[in-house]
């Protein structure tokens, strides 16, 4: 994998056959996180693999990521947040919604 601007390169690995949907790069500038549509995760860089969802059953697929504590959020489309040390503080699955959602920050 190459760098882009002034991001280096940091390492390769194999990617899961579900879509690649969200970044987050780690605190220290030197990693980042991957997530793909299944809770996929892959960690490069300094950025550490805290867990994912690979093999659990999701009612809606992950769509977007979000650096925290020590680790990374999930959001999945219907709300769903998974923490992965990183502090939970809820989520909106199973409430009723006009829309789905398709992203998540954090600052």
């Amino acid at each position: 994998m190459e760098g882009f601007g002034d991001a280096a390169a940091v390492q390769t690995q194999p990617m899961s056959p579900s879509a690649l949907v969200a970044l987050a790069s780690a605190r220290s500038g030197r990693g980042y996180w991957l997530a793909a549509s299944n809770g996929a995760v892959y960690s490069f860089g300094d950025a550490q693999f805290r867990g994912g969802l690979v093999g659990k059953r999701l009612t809606s697929p992950i769509v977007g990521m979000a650096a925290g504590g020590a680790g990374y959020w999930f959001v999945a489309s219907d709300g769903g947040v998974f923490a992965f040390d990183a502090p939970y503080d809820g989520s909106a699955a199973g409430l009723a919604t006009t829309a789905r959602v398709v992203a998540m920050s954090h600052d």
